[in-house]
């Protein structure tokens, strides 16, 4: 395949020197601007995004989100603890706690001269020291604490939980190649991290750690792995209220969900939801939810009337005046998402989240001057208690803290099933399936990564296994290139197992799918890992639910590391196979760069990969909402108010054009086999439906991305493919004299 210069219209990085205008202007800010990537749809790369840009993704996650009152936070995690014998109600439980601490509370005289001296803080660091002190003090007395039917502290020494400040050192980790530097104030890790993080020598106890180590910054950086929670602070008052001279069970208050995300970033609300976008051209919806012929129209006509030529010399002043709000807009988003405590928050969830495949959920506090408000992250979404007065209700605040000193690692989200532990370094696991193989998982090997708190999280590593092939006992799957899925699907959809066993009978000896799809060793769900068992535990009514779903395939690989013949000949079975599924009954629903695969073993054919959100028709869609698709890759009616609603009829054609924007995508952004630096289209890869709506907008309108003839080329052949006369006389290498391709 020529080389990727040889072709006339190549995008190039634009000369920051002389910005062009106009819709020369929009294109090279298209290629060089950093991406605004979001947190499910984009996930494998929102982690290389700006630190602003992921702010925004993250701050849609947690932007809905469920609340519950402290009882039933306290209630919930109560009865998540071991125990002797089956209570007989959780609220006498919850009573017997509060008492059980109400002698610590009152009578523990360093908890409370360090609670005073929390008080007295000037700012917001002079609070850490005091706060990881007293609360310290308080988990040392709380084991002691014998409370029926819960069974007493069993944990080893160097396990013992404590609060260690980490202001102002970095917790670093690597998503996919890219760096992340987060900065939580407090957290909280085992006496075996601490020592770790420590300078000295020795093996010093608990308690040498826990009332002056702990309280100063460490002397090496701790990892996200040996953190079960992170605390972040807000300070709002200078003046706080006094202890009370004596604690009672009745001393609670009731705190609302507070400060709301919301409220916290207002300047937000129009730039998150693109009303501003709105108001530049984007197109009302018909009546349906899609947009009408006219509509696209308009919308095409009002970026180009908004956008004039390069040749113009100056803006008019509506320009400069819409370019200046615009720029203060994202200047105010920015202080604000910088500003707000739950963003922070919510930022170390997903990367403790994101750092193993063995995390299930993240548990935080965020405490604002004297309340403290727990958040739960899952993959549905993130739950916010009410707030904690641990200055005039401290009795509450111990019996979270009697929790947290007996959860397990499970209890932090650390998945059993995966026989690796977080406080120890290595580069492997095990994992055992019921009735299944047992496999050997390569951590440093991953194959596709995930950053966020929302959505499947899917997952792939590298792995190999010894075991019998449960399909066929009379084979082994050693010596075999495995790989191993782990991701947390809507547990209404059907399986990927189900689908792809429905797709191989569709097939019935068909060359169009057979040999063409992955080849799915073994899967299972692990139900026990539901996010609907902390929302009942919690008394929260939820639509829909994740489950854990691991899946153990033959390795594939990605069809950008083919060229030339191999490439086309490997996308177009891809092609054939999505048609002939489609007719079958077998809605794929996810066309992206990361599908398209081939196979090393069976010629380089092409594979038509993850059926995560495929759809059987004629099955009724998940009651849980998901948004269907790779957003960089989606059809531009789905990328609409009334498709994101669940509007929108999902539509042959729509998978069709996804196939198109692979296309050029690929196209753009690959040279022999691999990635370009500041390759074009990246802005296409946001959580923003709206923007990048415009964004493909941009793309559609400029020849040099996307000129006519390549545009009837993609149009013509991917029509008359449906014509089974017409596959035979389908010339790839036409797009050749067209495209940038490679």
């Amino acid at each position: 395949m020529p080389p990727y210069s040889d072709f006339p219209h190549r995008p190039t990085t634009p000369d920051n020197s002389n910005p062009s205008k106009g819709p020369e202007s929009q294109l090279q800010s298209l290629q060089s601007t950093p991406s605004n990537r979001g947190s499910a749809s984009v996930a494998e790369h929102l982690a290389s995004a700006r630190v602003d840009d992921v702010r925004s993704a993250i701050f849609a996650d947690i932007e809905k989100h469920d609340t519950c009152t402290v009882d039933s936070l306290l209630k919930g995690m109560l009865s998540l603890l071991p125990k002797e014998e089956i209570p007989h109600g959780s609220t006498d439980l919850l009573n017997k706690c509060l008492e059980a601490v109400l002698p610590i509370c009152n009578g523990h005289s360093k908890l409370r001269s360090n609670l005073e001296a929390y008080r007295r803080g000037s700012d917001e660091p002079a609070r850490y020291g005091p706060f990881v002190r007293a609360f310290n003090h308080a988990l040392e007395a709380l084991r002691a604490i014998d409370v029926p039917p819960l069974q007493r502290l069993n944990k080893t020494a160097e396990d013992e939980i404590l609060f260690h400040r980490n202001d102002p050192m970095l917790i670093q980790a690597k998503h996919n190649g890219h760096g992340s530097d987060r900065k939580p104030d407090v957290i909280l890790v085992s006496l075996k991290a601490a020592r770790k993080a420590s300078s000295k020598d020795d093996q010093g106890s608990w308690g040498d750690y826990a009332f002056e180590t702990a309280a100063e910054a460490p002397k090496n950086n701790f990892e996200w792995k040996v953190s079960f929670s992170a605390v972040e602070f807000k300070k709002k008052s200078k003046k706080l209220p006094p202890l009370l001279k004596k604690y009672s069970v009745g001393s609670a208050k009731t705190i609302l969900p507070h400060p709301n995300p919301r409220r916290e970033t207002e300047d937000l609300a129009t730039w998150h939801e693109g009303t501003q976008s709105s108001r530049d051209g984007m197109p009302k919806s018909s009546k349906n939810g899609e947009p009408s012929q006219s509509d696209r129209r308009t919308s095409q006509s009002a970026y180009r009337s908004s956008h004039p030529s390069s040749s113009s010399k100056r803006k008019s002043d509506h320009e400069e005046e819409s370019s200046s709000k615009k720029r203060k807009t994202e200047a105010e988003l920015s202080r604000s998402l910088r500003r707000s405590p739950m963003v922070q928050s919510a930022l170390y969830a997903a990367e403790r989240m994101s750092h193993g495949i063995w995390i299930s959920h993240a548990i935080n506090l965020v405490v604002v001057d004297h309340e403290a408000f727990v958040w739960w992250y899952d993959n549905k979404g993130a739950i916010q208690s009410y707030g904690i007065d641990f200055i005039n209700d401290l009795p509450h605040f111990l019996v979270l803290l009697l929790c947290f000193e007996r959860f397990t690692p499970e209890d932090w989200g650390v998945v059993s099933r995966f026989h690796f532990s977080p406080q120890e370094a290595g580069d492997h696991c095990q994992l055992t399936f019921p009735s299944g193989p047992e496999i050997d998982i390569t951590l440093d090997n991953k194959i596709h990564g995930h950053y966020g708190i929302k959505g499947r999280a899917t997952q792939v590593l590298g792995a190999t296994s010894v075991s019998v092939d449960p399909r066929n006992e009379k084979k082994s799957l050693e010596g075999q290139e495995l790989v191993v899925k782990v991701y947390w699907p809507e547990a209404t959809r059907a399986g990927e197992a189900e689908i792809i066993t429905k797709a191989v009978e569709i097939a019935g000896g068909s060359d169009d799918v057979k040999g063409h799809l992955p080849d799915l060793i073994f899967s299972h769900d692990f139900g026990q890992y539901s996010t609907n068992v902390i929302r009942k535990a919690f008394g929260i009514e939820t639509e829909g639910h994740r489950v854990l779903r691991i899946i153990l395939f033959r390795r594939l690989y990605p069809i950008t590391d083919l060229t030339e013949d191999k490439f086309w000949n490997a996308f177009w079975d891809c092609f054939r196979c999505h048609h002939r599924l489609w007719l079958g009954g077998v809605q794929h629903n996810d066309i992206s760069v990361k599908n398209l695969m081939y196979d090393k073993l069976n010629g380089d054919c092409g594979v038509l990969n993850d059926y995560d959100l495929a759809h059987l028709h004629g099955r009724l869609r998940p009651s849980g909402f998901e948004r269907t698709g790779t957003m960089p890759f989606m059809a531009l009616d789905l990328l609409t108010d009334g498709a994101m609603k669940g509007q929108i009829e999902r539509l042959y054609r729509h998978d069709c054009e996804s196939f198109a924007w692979v296309l050029l995508w690929i196209c753009c952004r690959y040279d022999d086999g691999k990635e370009i630096s500041n390759a074009p289209l990246s802005e296409l890869n946001t959580h923003n439906y709206k923007q990048c709506f415009e964004k493909k907008l941009v793309v559609l309108n400029h020849e040099s991305f996307f000129n006519l003839d390549l545009r009837l080329n993609l149009i013509i052949d991917f029509r008359d493919f449906q014509h089974p006369k017409n596959r035979q006389n389908l010339q790839p290498k036409k797009y050749l004299k067209t495209a940038t391709m490679h």
